[in-house]
């Protein structure tokens, strides 16, 4: 939630935003009371400011502690992908490096044997 608010709140001042396109951004199983208390939670923890909410729209602006937290969550996400690249860069050199081995191997033991 914290992700999407922060990309629709880019520039840092207060955007109204439906409750309806919150919901769809996350979770289509999500309800107005669990909108609700992430909402809360976002606030309770300084990373949202609320000015007003209705029925049926919010206007909110992402505090910078909650900037923060998304960009070291995006930081952590390419790390992972980085590091899964490397694991699948370190099995194939593996494979192709045994394989050069034995086919060496093979090629030495013929000419000497």
């Amino acid at each position: 939630m914290l992700a999407y608010l922060a990309t629709v709140c880019e520039d840092g001042s207060f955007k109204v935003i439906e409750r309806q396109d919150m919901i769809k951004a996350v979770s289509k199983k999500m309800d107005n009371e669990t909108l609700r208390a992430i909402v809360k939670f976002l606030q309770d923890n300084e990373m949202l400011d609320k000015k007003y909410s209705d029925e049926t729209k919010y206007c909110v602006s992402v505090l910078p502690k909650g900037r923060v937290y998304v960009e070291s969550m995006r930081e952590q996400k390419q790390e992972i992908k980085l590091s899964r690249k490397m694991a699948r860069f370190i099995i194939v050199g593996s494979f192709i490096a045994a394989f050069a081995g034995v086919l060496a191997a093979h090629f030495l033991l013929k000419l000497l044997g």
